[in-house]
């Protein structure tokens, strides 16, 4: 940030322009930075024909035909960088709200315990976090979650239906589930790799004294 002449703390220089979110721009600045380490690290991506044959074998859910499972959901918010401490406070309002269900309906229970609705969506294969995929396919139509860990804070869904999608021939089948296992492989191994350059970091709050 100080290469882009943008002043962070007190004894950095001159203060920023007006409207200038320094938090966002450290949030921001951060995600590149971490993006370019994963890109630059040796974690094994390739998929090999025997996993796509062992995918296909197992029926390809969530991957063949644009198939998927539509859910409804609740969300903690908090953002990407936030600590231990609030990370706790996200899971714990997010057990709550299920602990209130069905004595109070959903969007009662939201408001008590800080939640955002979220809008139904189809979970497939797409990119999305891998716990979150996971979750969604552990439920029977109706039923909630435990809370998720999230990018963005503690999740609870609930399943709406299974939605069936349309035949694909044999090469394009086999062409989205080698994108899918790949997305995953991706997904696991940036997971990875941010928590341990999270956890080896030093983090320095400067406070304005």
């Amino acid at each position: 940030l100080k290469e882009l002449g943008v002043a962070t703390a007190p004894d950095a220089g001159a203060k920023p322009d007006p409207g200038v979110d320094i938090p966002l721009l450290q949030e921001q600045m951060r995600e590149r930075l971490e993006l370019q380490k994963l890109s630059a690290s040796q974690a094994k991506l390739e998929v090999s024909e025997q996993e796509v044959d062992a995918e296909l074998a197992a029926g390809a859910p969530g991957i063949d035909r644009g198939q998927g499972i539509r859910v409804e959901g609740w969300l903690y918010r908090i953002p990407p960088s936030a600590d231990a401490a609030a990370q706790a406070k996200a899971e714990q309002a997010a057990q709550e709200f299920s602990k209130a269900i069905p004595a109070v309906k959903p969007e009662v229970a939201a408001k008590q315990h800080g939640l955002t609705p979220v809008p139904p969506f189809l979970v497939a294969d797409h990119g999305l976090e891998p716990d979150l995929e996971a979750a969604a396919r552990s439920l029977s139509k109706g039923q909630l979650s435990r809370p998720i860990k999230t990018k963005v804070g503690a999740m609870v869904i609930r399943m709406i239906e299974r939605v069936e999608g349309t035949k694909l021939d044999d090469k394009f089948l086999r062409a989205r589930v080698r994108k899918a296992l790949e997305t995953r492989k991706a997904a696991g191994a940036g997971k990875d790799v941010l928590t341990r350059l999270r956890n080896a970091a030093r983090i320095e709050i400067l406070v304005d004294l």
